[in-house]
């Protein structure tokens, strides 16, 4: 049996087929995933949205989350729990505020992200632990013990 653990961002589109419509014509206006960084999304014109890259993998006894967070400190991430779901958000700031140097190149991304994975009722998120290492925030969440079937015994009442 497979688990499907469903990963929810902010003015995401309801359907696939409302998110491909909005790549179609923002491709056609000129919005060109080529030139795009993949770590960003474009929500408009010239806004952007990080969207860090992640897996979700499913072990016999836990969930593992793994998300690709390079050159964020890891106080301004924020992992938190709500119905059954990780909220993970954070921000970067741009290294242009930094610095009073005039930059002559400046690509690298600043701004926040936001992402909410809902798991199954298996997941036991309260003893979920977080870690950082190497720019990778890995997420581990044990799973509940399966509830065993319990047989109660009639009573005749008279």
């Amino acid at each position: 049996m497979s688990t499907r653990i469903v990963r929810h961002r902010p003015n995401q589109s309801p359907s696939p087929f409302d998110s491909s419509l909005g790549n179609f014509f923002g491709d056609f206006w000129g919005a060109s995933p080529f030139f795009q960084d993949p770590f960003c999304e474009t929500h408009g014109s010239t806004k952007y949205q990080m969207t860090p890259a992640m897996d979700v993998c499913e072990e016999e006894h836990k969930f593992i989350a793994q998300m690709d967070l390079p050159g964020f400190d890891p106080d301004e991430v924020s992992v938190e729990i709500e119905d059954n779901a990780l909220i993970i958000h954070g921000k970067r700031a741009s290294s242009s505020e930094d610095n009073s140097g005039k930059y002559l190149r400046n690509e690298r991304m600043s701004g926040s992200f936001y992402q909410k994975l809902q798991f199954p009722a298996s997941a036991n998120l309260e003893e979920a632990e977080c870690s950082s290492k190497n720019g990778v925030l890995t997420i581990e969440i044990p799973k509940r013990e399966e509830s065993k079937r319990k047989s109660l015994k009639v009573k005749l009442l008279k």
